[in-house]
C-alpha cells in the first residue's frame, strides 16, 4: 500500500525545536561573548532544539501507535542521550572549526559611549564614572573612544579621541561633569553617534556604540538599516528595575541584535542604585565583543562571513550536511544511502540560505532558527498503514 506522510510527526517536531530554538536564542546575548561562549552556546544550539524535536516525534509515535513502528535498537533514554551528546558535539566542534582560519586583523576599536543624562538617573552618576574609567583602561591606545552625553537631545560630546593619556584625561573630565537633566530621546544620540564614527571611519578599524541608559525613548526604524549598512555595531546597557518590558524595550535589543551586538540588563535595588562592579562588566563585555567582531571571529549558524571567505563556506557546508545526516542516524538508527544523500542535500541547501542572508545583511538569529527547524530539525515522515515500516527523513 502506498505510504501516508504523517503531519503530526511534522507539525509536533517543528513546533517543539522551535521551542527549543527560542531558548537558546534567549542564551544567546548571556553565553556569546567570548571564544568558549561562543563555542558553549553553538554546542547547545545544535543540541537543544535536536532533543526537544525528538520529544515530538515520541509523541507522534504514540498518537500513530498502531500504524507505524520506528525502528531502534536502543528505548527512547538512549536515544535522547546520543542525540545530546552528537548535537553538542557538531555544533562545538564546528564552531572551534569555523573560528580556526585566519581572521581579518582589525585590531583598532572606535568607540562611541552614550551616556543618559536624563532626570531619572540621579544617583546613578559615580557608578557610571567608575565603569567609563575601567573601560578606557581595558581599551589599547590603537583604539578611539567618543563620550556623549544626551537626555531629550544630545546634551554634549567629546572628540573621537586617540586614548594615550590626554584622551583619557579629556573623557574622564566630560562624563564627571555630565549633567543629569530632562527626559530621555534615543533617536538624537543614535544618529549623533553614526554620523561621528562615519566622519572619522579609517580602514581596518571596527566601529561600535554602546548605549547606556536606565529608561526607553523612540527612535526611527531606518536608524537599524543605516547601522547595518554602515557596519556600525551597537550594545546596548538597560539599568532595569525589574519591569515588565514594553515594545520599545524590546526593539531596542533588537535593534542591537542585528547589528550583530547584544543587550545587557544591569538590576536596581530598591533605593534605586546600581552595581559599579556589574556595570563595569557590562562595559568590558561590549568592548571585547565589538573587538573580536573587528577579527572577523563570527558564528557558525548566522551572519555574515568575514575573512577567508570560501574556507568558512565549506566549514559551515561540512558541519550543517553532517547535522542532518546525524538527525537522521541518531533518530533512526539506520540510514539507505538515498536518505543520507538527501540530509545532507538539506543541509546544503541549509548552509547556502543561512550565507546568502548574512552576506546580503538581512540574516539573524531568528531567520536562522526558522531554517534550522524547517531543514535539519522536523522530521518528514512516512509509514505504511498494513505494515510496520521504518520511518525517515
Amino acid at each position: 500500500m502506498k505510504g501516508k506522510f504523517d503531519r503530526w510527526m511534522l507539525a509536533l517536531t517543528f513546533l517543539l525545536s522551535g521551542a527549543g530554538c527560542a531558548a537558546c536564542a534567549w542564551l544567546y546575548g548571556r553565553m556569546a561573548q567570548d571564544d568558549w561562549g561562543k563555542i558553549l552556546w553553538t554546542g547547545l544550539f545544535f543540541c537543544i532544539p535536536f532533543v526537544v524535536s525528538l520529544l515530538g516525534s515520541f509523541l507522534a509515535e504514540g498518537i500513530h501507535r498502531r500504524n507505524f513502528v520506528i525502528f531502534r535498537r536502543g528505548n527512547r533514554a538512549i536515544t535522547l542521550i546520543a542525540a545530546a551528546l552528537t548535537g553538542f558535539a557538531v555544533g562545538a566542534g564546528g564552531q572551534f572549526l569555523y573560528m580556526l582560519p585566519p581572521m581579518e586583523n582589525h585590531s583598532a576599536v572606535d568607540m562611541v559611549l552614550l551616556l543618559d543624562g536624563s532626570g531619572s538617573m540621579q544617583g546613578k552618576k559615580e557608578p557610571c564614572v567608575q565603569a567609563t574609567e575601567a573601560l578606557l583602561e581595558q581599551m589599547d591606545e590603537q583604539s578611539r573612544a567618543q563620550a556623549v552625553a544626551f537626555a531629550s537631545c544630545v546634551l554634549g560630546n567629546t572628540e573621537l579621541l586617540p586614548l594615550d593619556e590626554e584622551g583619557r584625561e579629556t573623557l574622564i573630565k566630560f562624563v564627571e561633569g555630565t549633567d543629569i537633566i530632562g527626559g530621555t530621546e534615543f533617536g538624537q544620540p543614535l544618529t549623533f553617534a553614526l554620523n561621528s564614527l562615519e566622519e572619522k571611519k579609517e580602514t581596518g578599524r571596527i566601529q561600535a556604540v554602546i548605549l547606556l541608559s536606565d529608561g526607553e525613548g523612540p527612535f526611527p526604524e531606518t536608524l537599524e538599516e543605516e547601522y547595518k549598512e554602515k557596519d556600525v555595531v551597537l550594545y546596548t546597557i538597560r539599568m532595569d528595575a525589574g519591569e515588565q518590558e514594553t515594545e520599545t524595550a524590546r526593539q531596542l535589543v533588537q535593534f542591537a541584535q542585528k547589528t550583530g551586538g547584544f543587550d545587557t540588563k544591569i538590576p536596581v535595588d530598591e533605593k534605586g542604585q546600581i552595581s559599579t562592579d556589574e556595570l563595569t562588566k557590562a562595559f568590558r563585555q561590549a568592548f571585547s565583543a565589538a573587538k573580536e567582531l573587528g577579527m572577523g571571529e563570527g558564528l557558525l549558524v548566522f551572519g555574515k562571513i568575514k575573512g577567508s571567505f570560501l574556507l568558512r563556506f565549506l566549514i559551515r557546508a561540512l558541519i550543517f550536511s553532517v547535522c542532518g545526516i546525524l538527525v537522521g542516524a541518531v533518530y533512526y538508527r539506520r540510514l539507505n544511502k538515498e536518505q543520507a544523500i538527501g540530509n545532507a542535500a538539506a543541509g546544503l541547501v541549509l548552509c547556502v540560505l543561512v550565507t546568502v542572508l548574512g552576506q546580503i545583511g538581512v540574516g539573524s538569529l531568528s531567520a536562522s532558527c526558522v531554517l534550522f527547524c524547517v531543514f535539519i530539525f522536523s522530521a518528514y515522515t512516512t509509514y505504511d498503514s498494513d505494515e510496520e515500516v521504518d520511518g525517515h527523513v
